[in-house]
C-alpha cells in the first residue's frame, strides 16, 4: 500500500484539528491566560475550515495553514518564551511548512516567525 502526498496532508490536518481541540480543552477547563484560550480558539476554528477546504480541492489551504500557524504561534507565545528562552514549539511551523508546502515556504515561515519574536 502507497501512501500518497494528499493522504499525509489531510491526516497532517486532522492531526492538528485533534491537537487544538485538546488544547483548547484543556485551556478552557483550568485557570489559564486569555490570550491562551483565544489563540488556541482561533487555531481550531481555522484548522477545521482548511481542513474542509483542503479536502474540497482547495489545494492553497496547505499554504495557508502553514502561514497560519507561524502567525499563531508568533503572536499567542506568552513570556518568557518570547524574550527569555526558546521554546519547542518555535520548530513546529517549519515541519509544518516542510510537510504540508517545500523548502521555499519553510525558510518564509523561519523568517517571519524569528521576525515577529524579534518585534514582540
Amino acid at each position: 500500500m502507497q501512501v500518497t502526498q494528499r493522504q499525509i496532508n489531510t491526516f497532517l490536518f486532522l492531526l492538528m484539528l485533534a491537537g487544538s481541540l485538546m488544547a483548547l480543552i484543556d485551556v478552557l477547563t483550568r485557570p489559564s491566560e486569555p490570550m491562551a484560550r483565544i489563540g488556541y480558539g482561533i487555531a481550531f476554528l481555522c484548522t477545521g475550515g482548511l481542513l474542509i477546504a483542503y479536502r474540497r480541492g482547495w489545494e492553497a489551504a496547505r499554504s495557508i495553514m502553514s502561514l497560519a500557524v507561524t502567525l499563531l504561534v508568533a503572536f499567542f507565545t506568552v513570556e518568557p518564551y518570547v524574550s527569555e528562552q526558546m521554546d519547542i514549539l518555535h520548530a513546529i511551523p517549519a515541519v509544518i511548512a516542510l510537510v504540508l508546502t517545500g523548502p521555499r515556504f519553510v525558510l518564509i515561515n523561519a523568517t517571519l516567525l524569528l521576525g515577529i519574536l524579534l518585534v514582540r
